[in-house]
């Protein structure tokens, strides 16, 4: 979904708001699985990883993932602007 940058000054009848800590949290999100997928990434015998992740060092990578996005969930506030009255 391809976001279309806002207009200074408009605001939308509808949509959500977050603090702006909530933004680190989605950058510490995105950097860790930007990070968990590269070290999932298939390799072969000539250039083996430098780092091989046990299931349960993945599982709770994983984990901890989904607790960041749980936290930035409980962060965002839905919204929507009541229309203006036409007389």
């Amino acid at each position: 979904m391809t976001q279309t940058p806002l207009k200074e000054g408009f605001i939308p009848e509808a949509g959500y708001a977050m603090p702006e800590d909530a933004y680190d949290i989605l950058d510490l999100l995105e950097s860790s699985l930007l990070t968990l997928a590269a070290l999932a990434t298939p390799y072969n015998h000539i250039d083996p990883p430098e780092l091989i992740l046990s299931r349960t060092a993945t599982s709770v990578c994983l984990t901890e993932l989904a607790q960041l996005a749980i936290r930035l969930k409980r962060q965002m506030h839905r919204y929507r602007l009541p229309l203006p009255v036409v007389h």
